[in-house]
């Protein structure tokens, strides 16, 4: 089963969530969005640790690398910069590396993987200095990295109806295909692997999240802020909380959309922003 841990909204974690990334050991987290900087949270004490410049318009997305010793962003400006959490500096910058914005990032072994509002999902070989770009026919809004299989996969969250694709990530040959039970037509949607690739998790423009078995590609399970937290106050799935649920249901996409997940390293939890500036930690039981 899986439940709400923890939900909270702080007045320095300005709406929207664009990004969020979990960094090992589960004690700090990384955001951004609605500015040209990303942001470092301590989990336990929800304390902002510290603040990472380098883009020149927004950032858009937030990503860990090398064992939680450097976090990757990608923003607005079509850049991809490279901050040691060691040092406390920007390392690289890609300046203006992909043709439209930066929506996504991920690091898979020695690649870092840019998502672009262009259609196209950017594969950096960082040690051997080689690029491979591979197009879809909708803009890719985030990407998620398999851990389970030694990184062999990607999940894309494509825009325009299009759904959550199961990608190869030596060939991006698409491998499965996610839709039905959730909505991403217009705005970035995130999505994530758990329980060891065994099901994808995708967040929706109604503000719930949506679980499919991998195998099946069928919907399994919806987690609604709304049910958790109403079991959380003892007041059950039914009555409020279906009422709130609908709702949430029926406001703009662009206050209750599901932004970005991150999952643990464990699958322990899985933290979720929204546009609305919320973030909410649910924990695998």
């Amino acid at each position: 089963a899986t439940a709400s841990l923890a939900a909270f909204r702080d007045g320095r974690l300005s709406p929207p969530v664009a990004d969020i990334a979990v960094l090992p050991g589960s004690r700090q987290f990384a955001t951004c969005g609605g500015t040209t900087q990303a942001l470092l949270w301590d989990l336990k004490t929800k304390q902002l640790v510290r603040k990472m410049s380098g883009h020149s318009l927004r950032v858009n997305c937030v990503a860990e690398g090398a064992q939680g010793s450097v976090l990757v962003t990608g923003g607005y400006d079509r850049s991809v910069c490279v901050h040691d959490l060691r040092s406390r500096g920007t390392i690289q910058t890609m300046e203006r590396c992909c043709r439209d914005s930066v929506e996504s990032v991920c690091v898979a072994g020695k690649e870092i993987i840019a998502a672009s509002a262009d259609g196209h999902v950017y594969v950096f070989d960082v040690a051997a200095g080689k690029l491979r770009v591979d197009g879809y026919h909708a803009p890719i809004g985030f990407i998620a990295p398999s851990r389970h299989d030694g990184g062999r996969t990607l999940l894309l969250s494509c825009q325009g109806g299009v759904g959550l694709c199961l990608t190869e990530r030596a060939t991006g040959l698409v491998l499965g295909r996610f839709r039905g039970a959730h909505r991403t037509t217009d705005f970035k949607i995130g999505c994530a692997f758990l329980d060891r690739g065994r099901m994808v998790c995708t967040g929706s423009e109604t503000g719930d999240l949506v679980v499919y078995d991998t195998l099946s590609e069928r919907a399994v399970h919806r987690l609604c802020p709304e049910f958790e937290e109403g079991a959380r106050g003892g007041g059950g799935s039914g009555g409020g909380a279906e009422a709130a649920w609908e709702a949430r249901r029926t406001r703009p996409p662009e206050q209750v959309a599901v932004a970005t997940l991150a999952a643990s390293r464990d699958f322990g939890f899985l933290a979720a922003g929204s546009y609305d500036g919320s973030v909410r930690i649910w924990e695998h039981a």
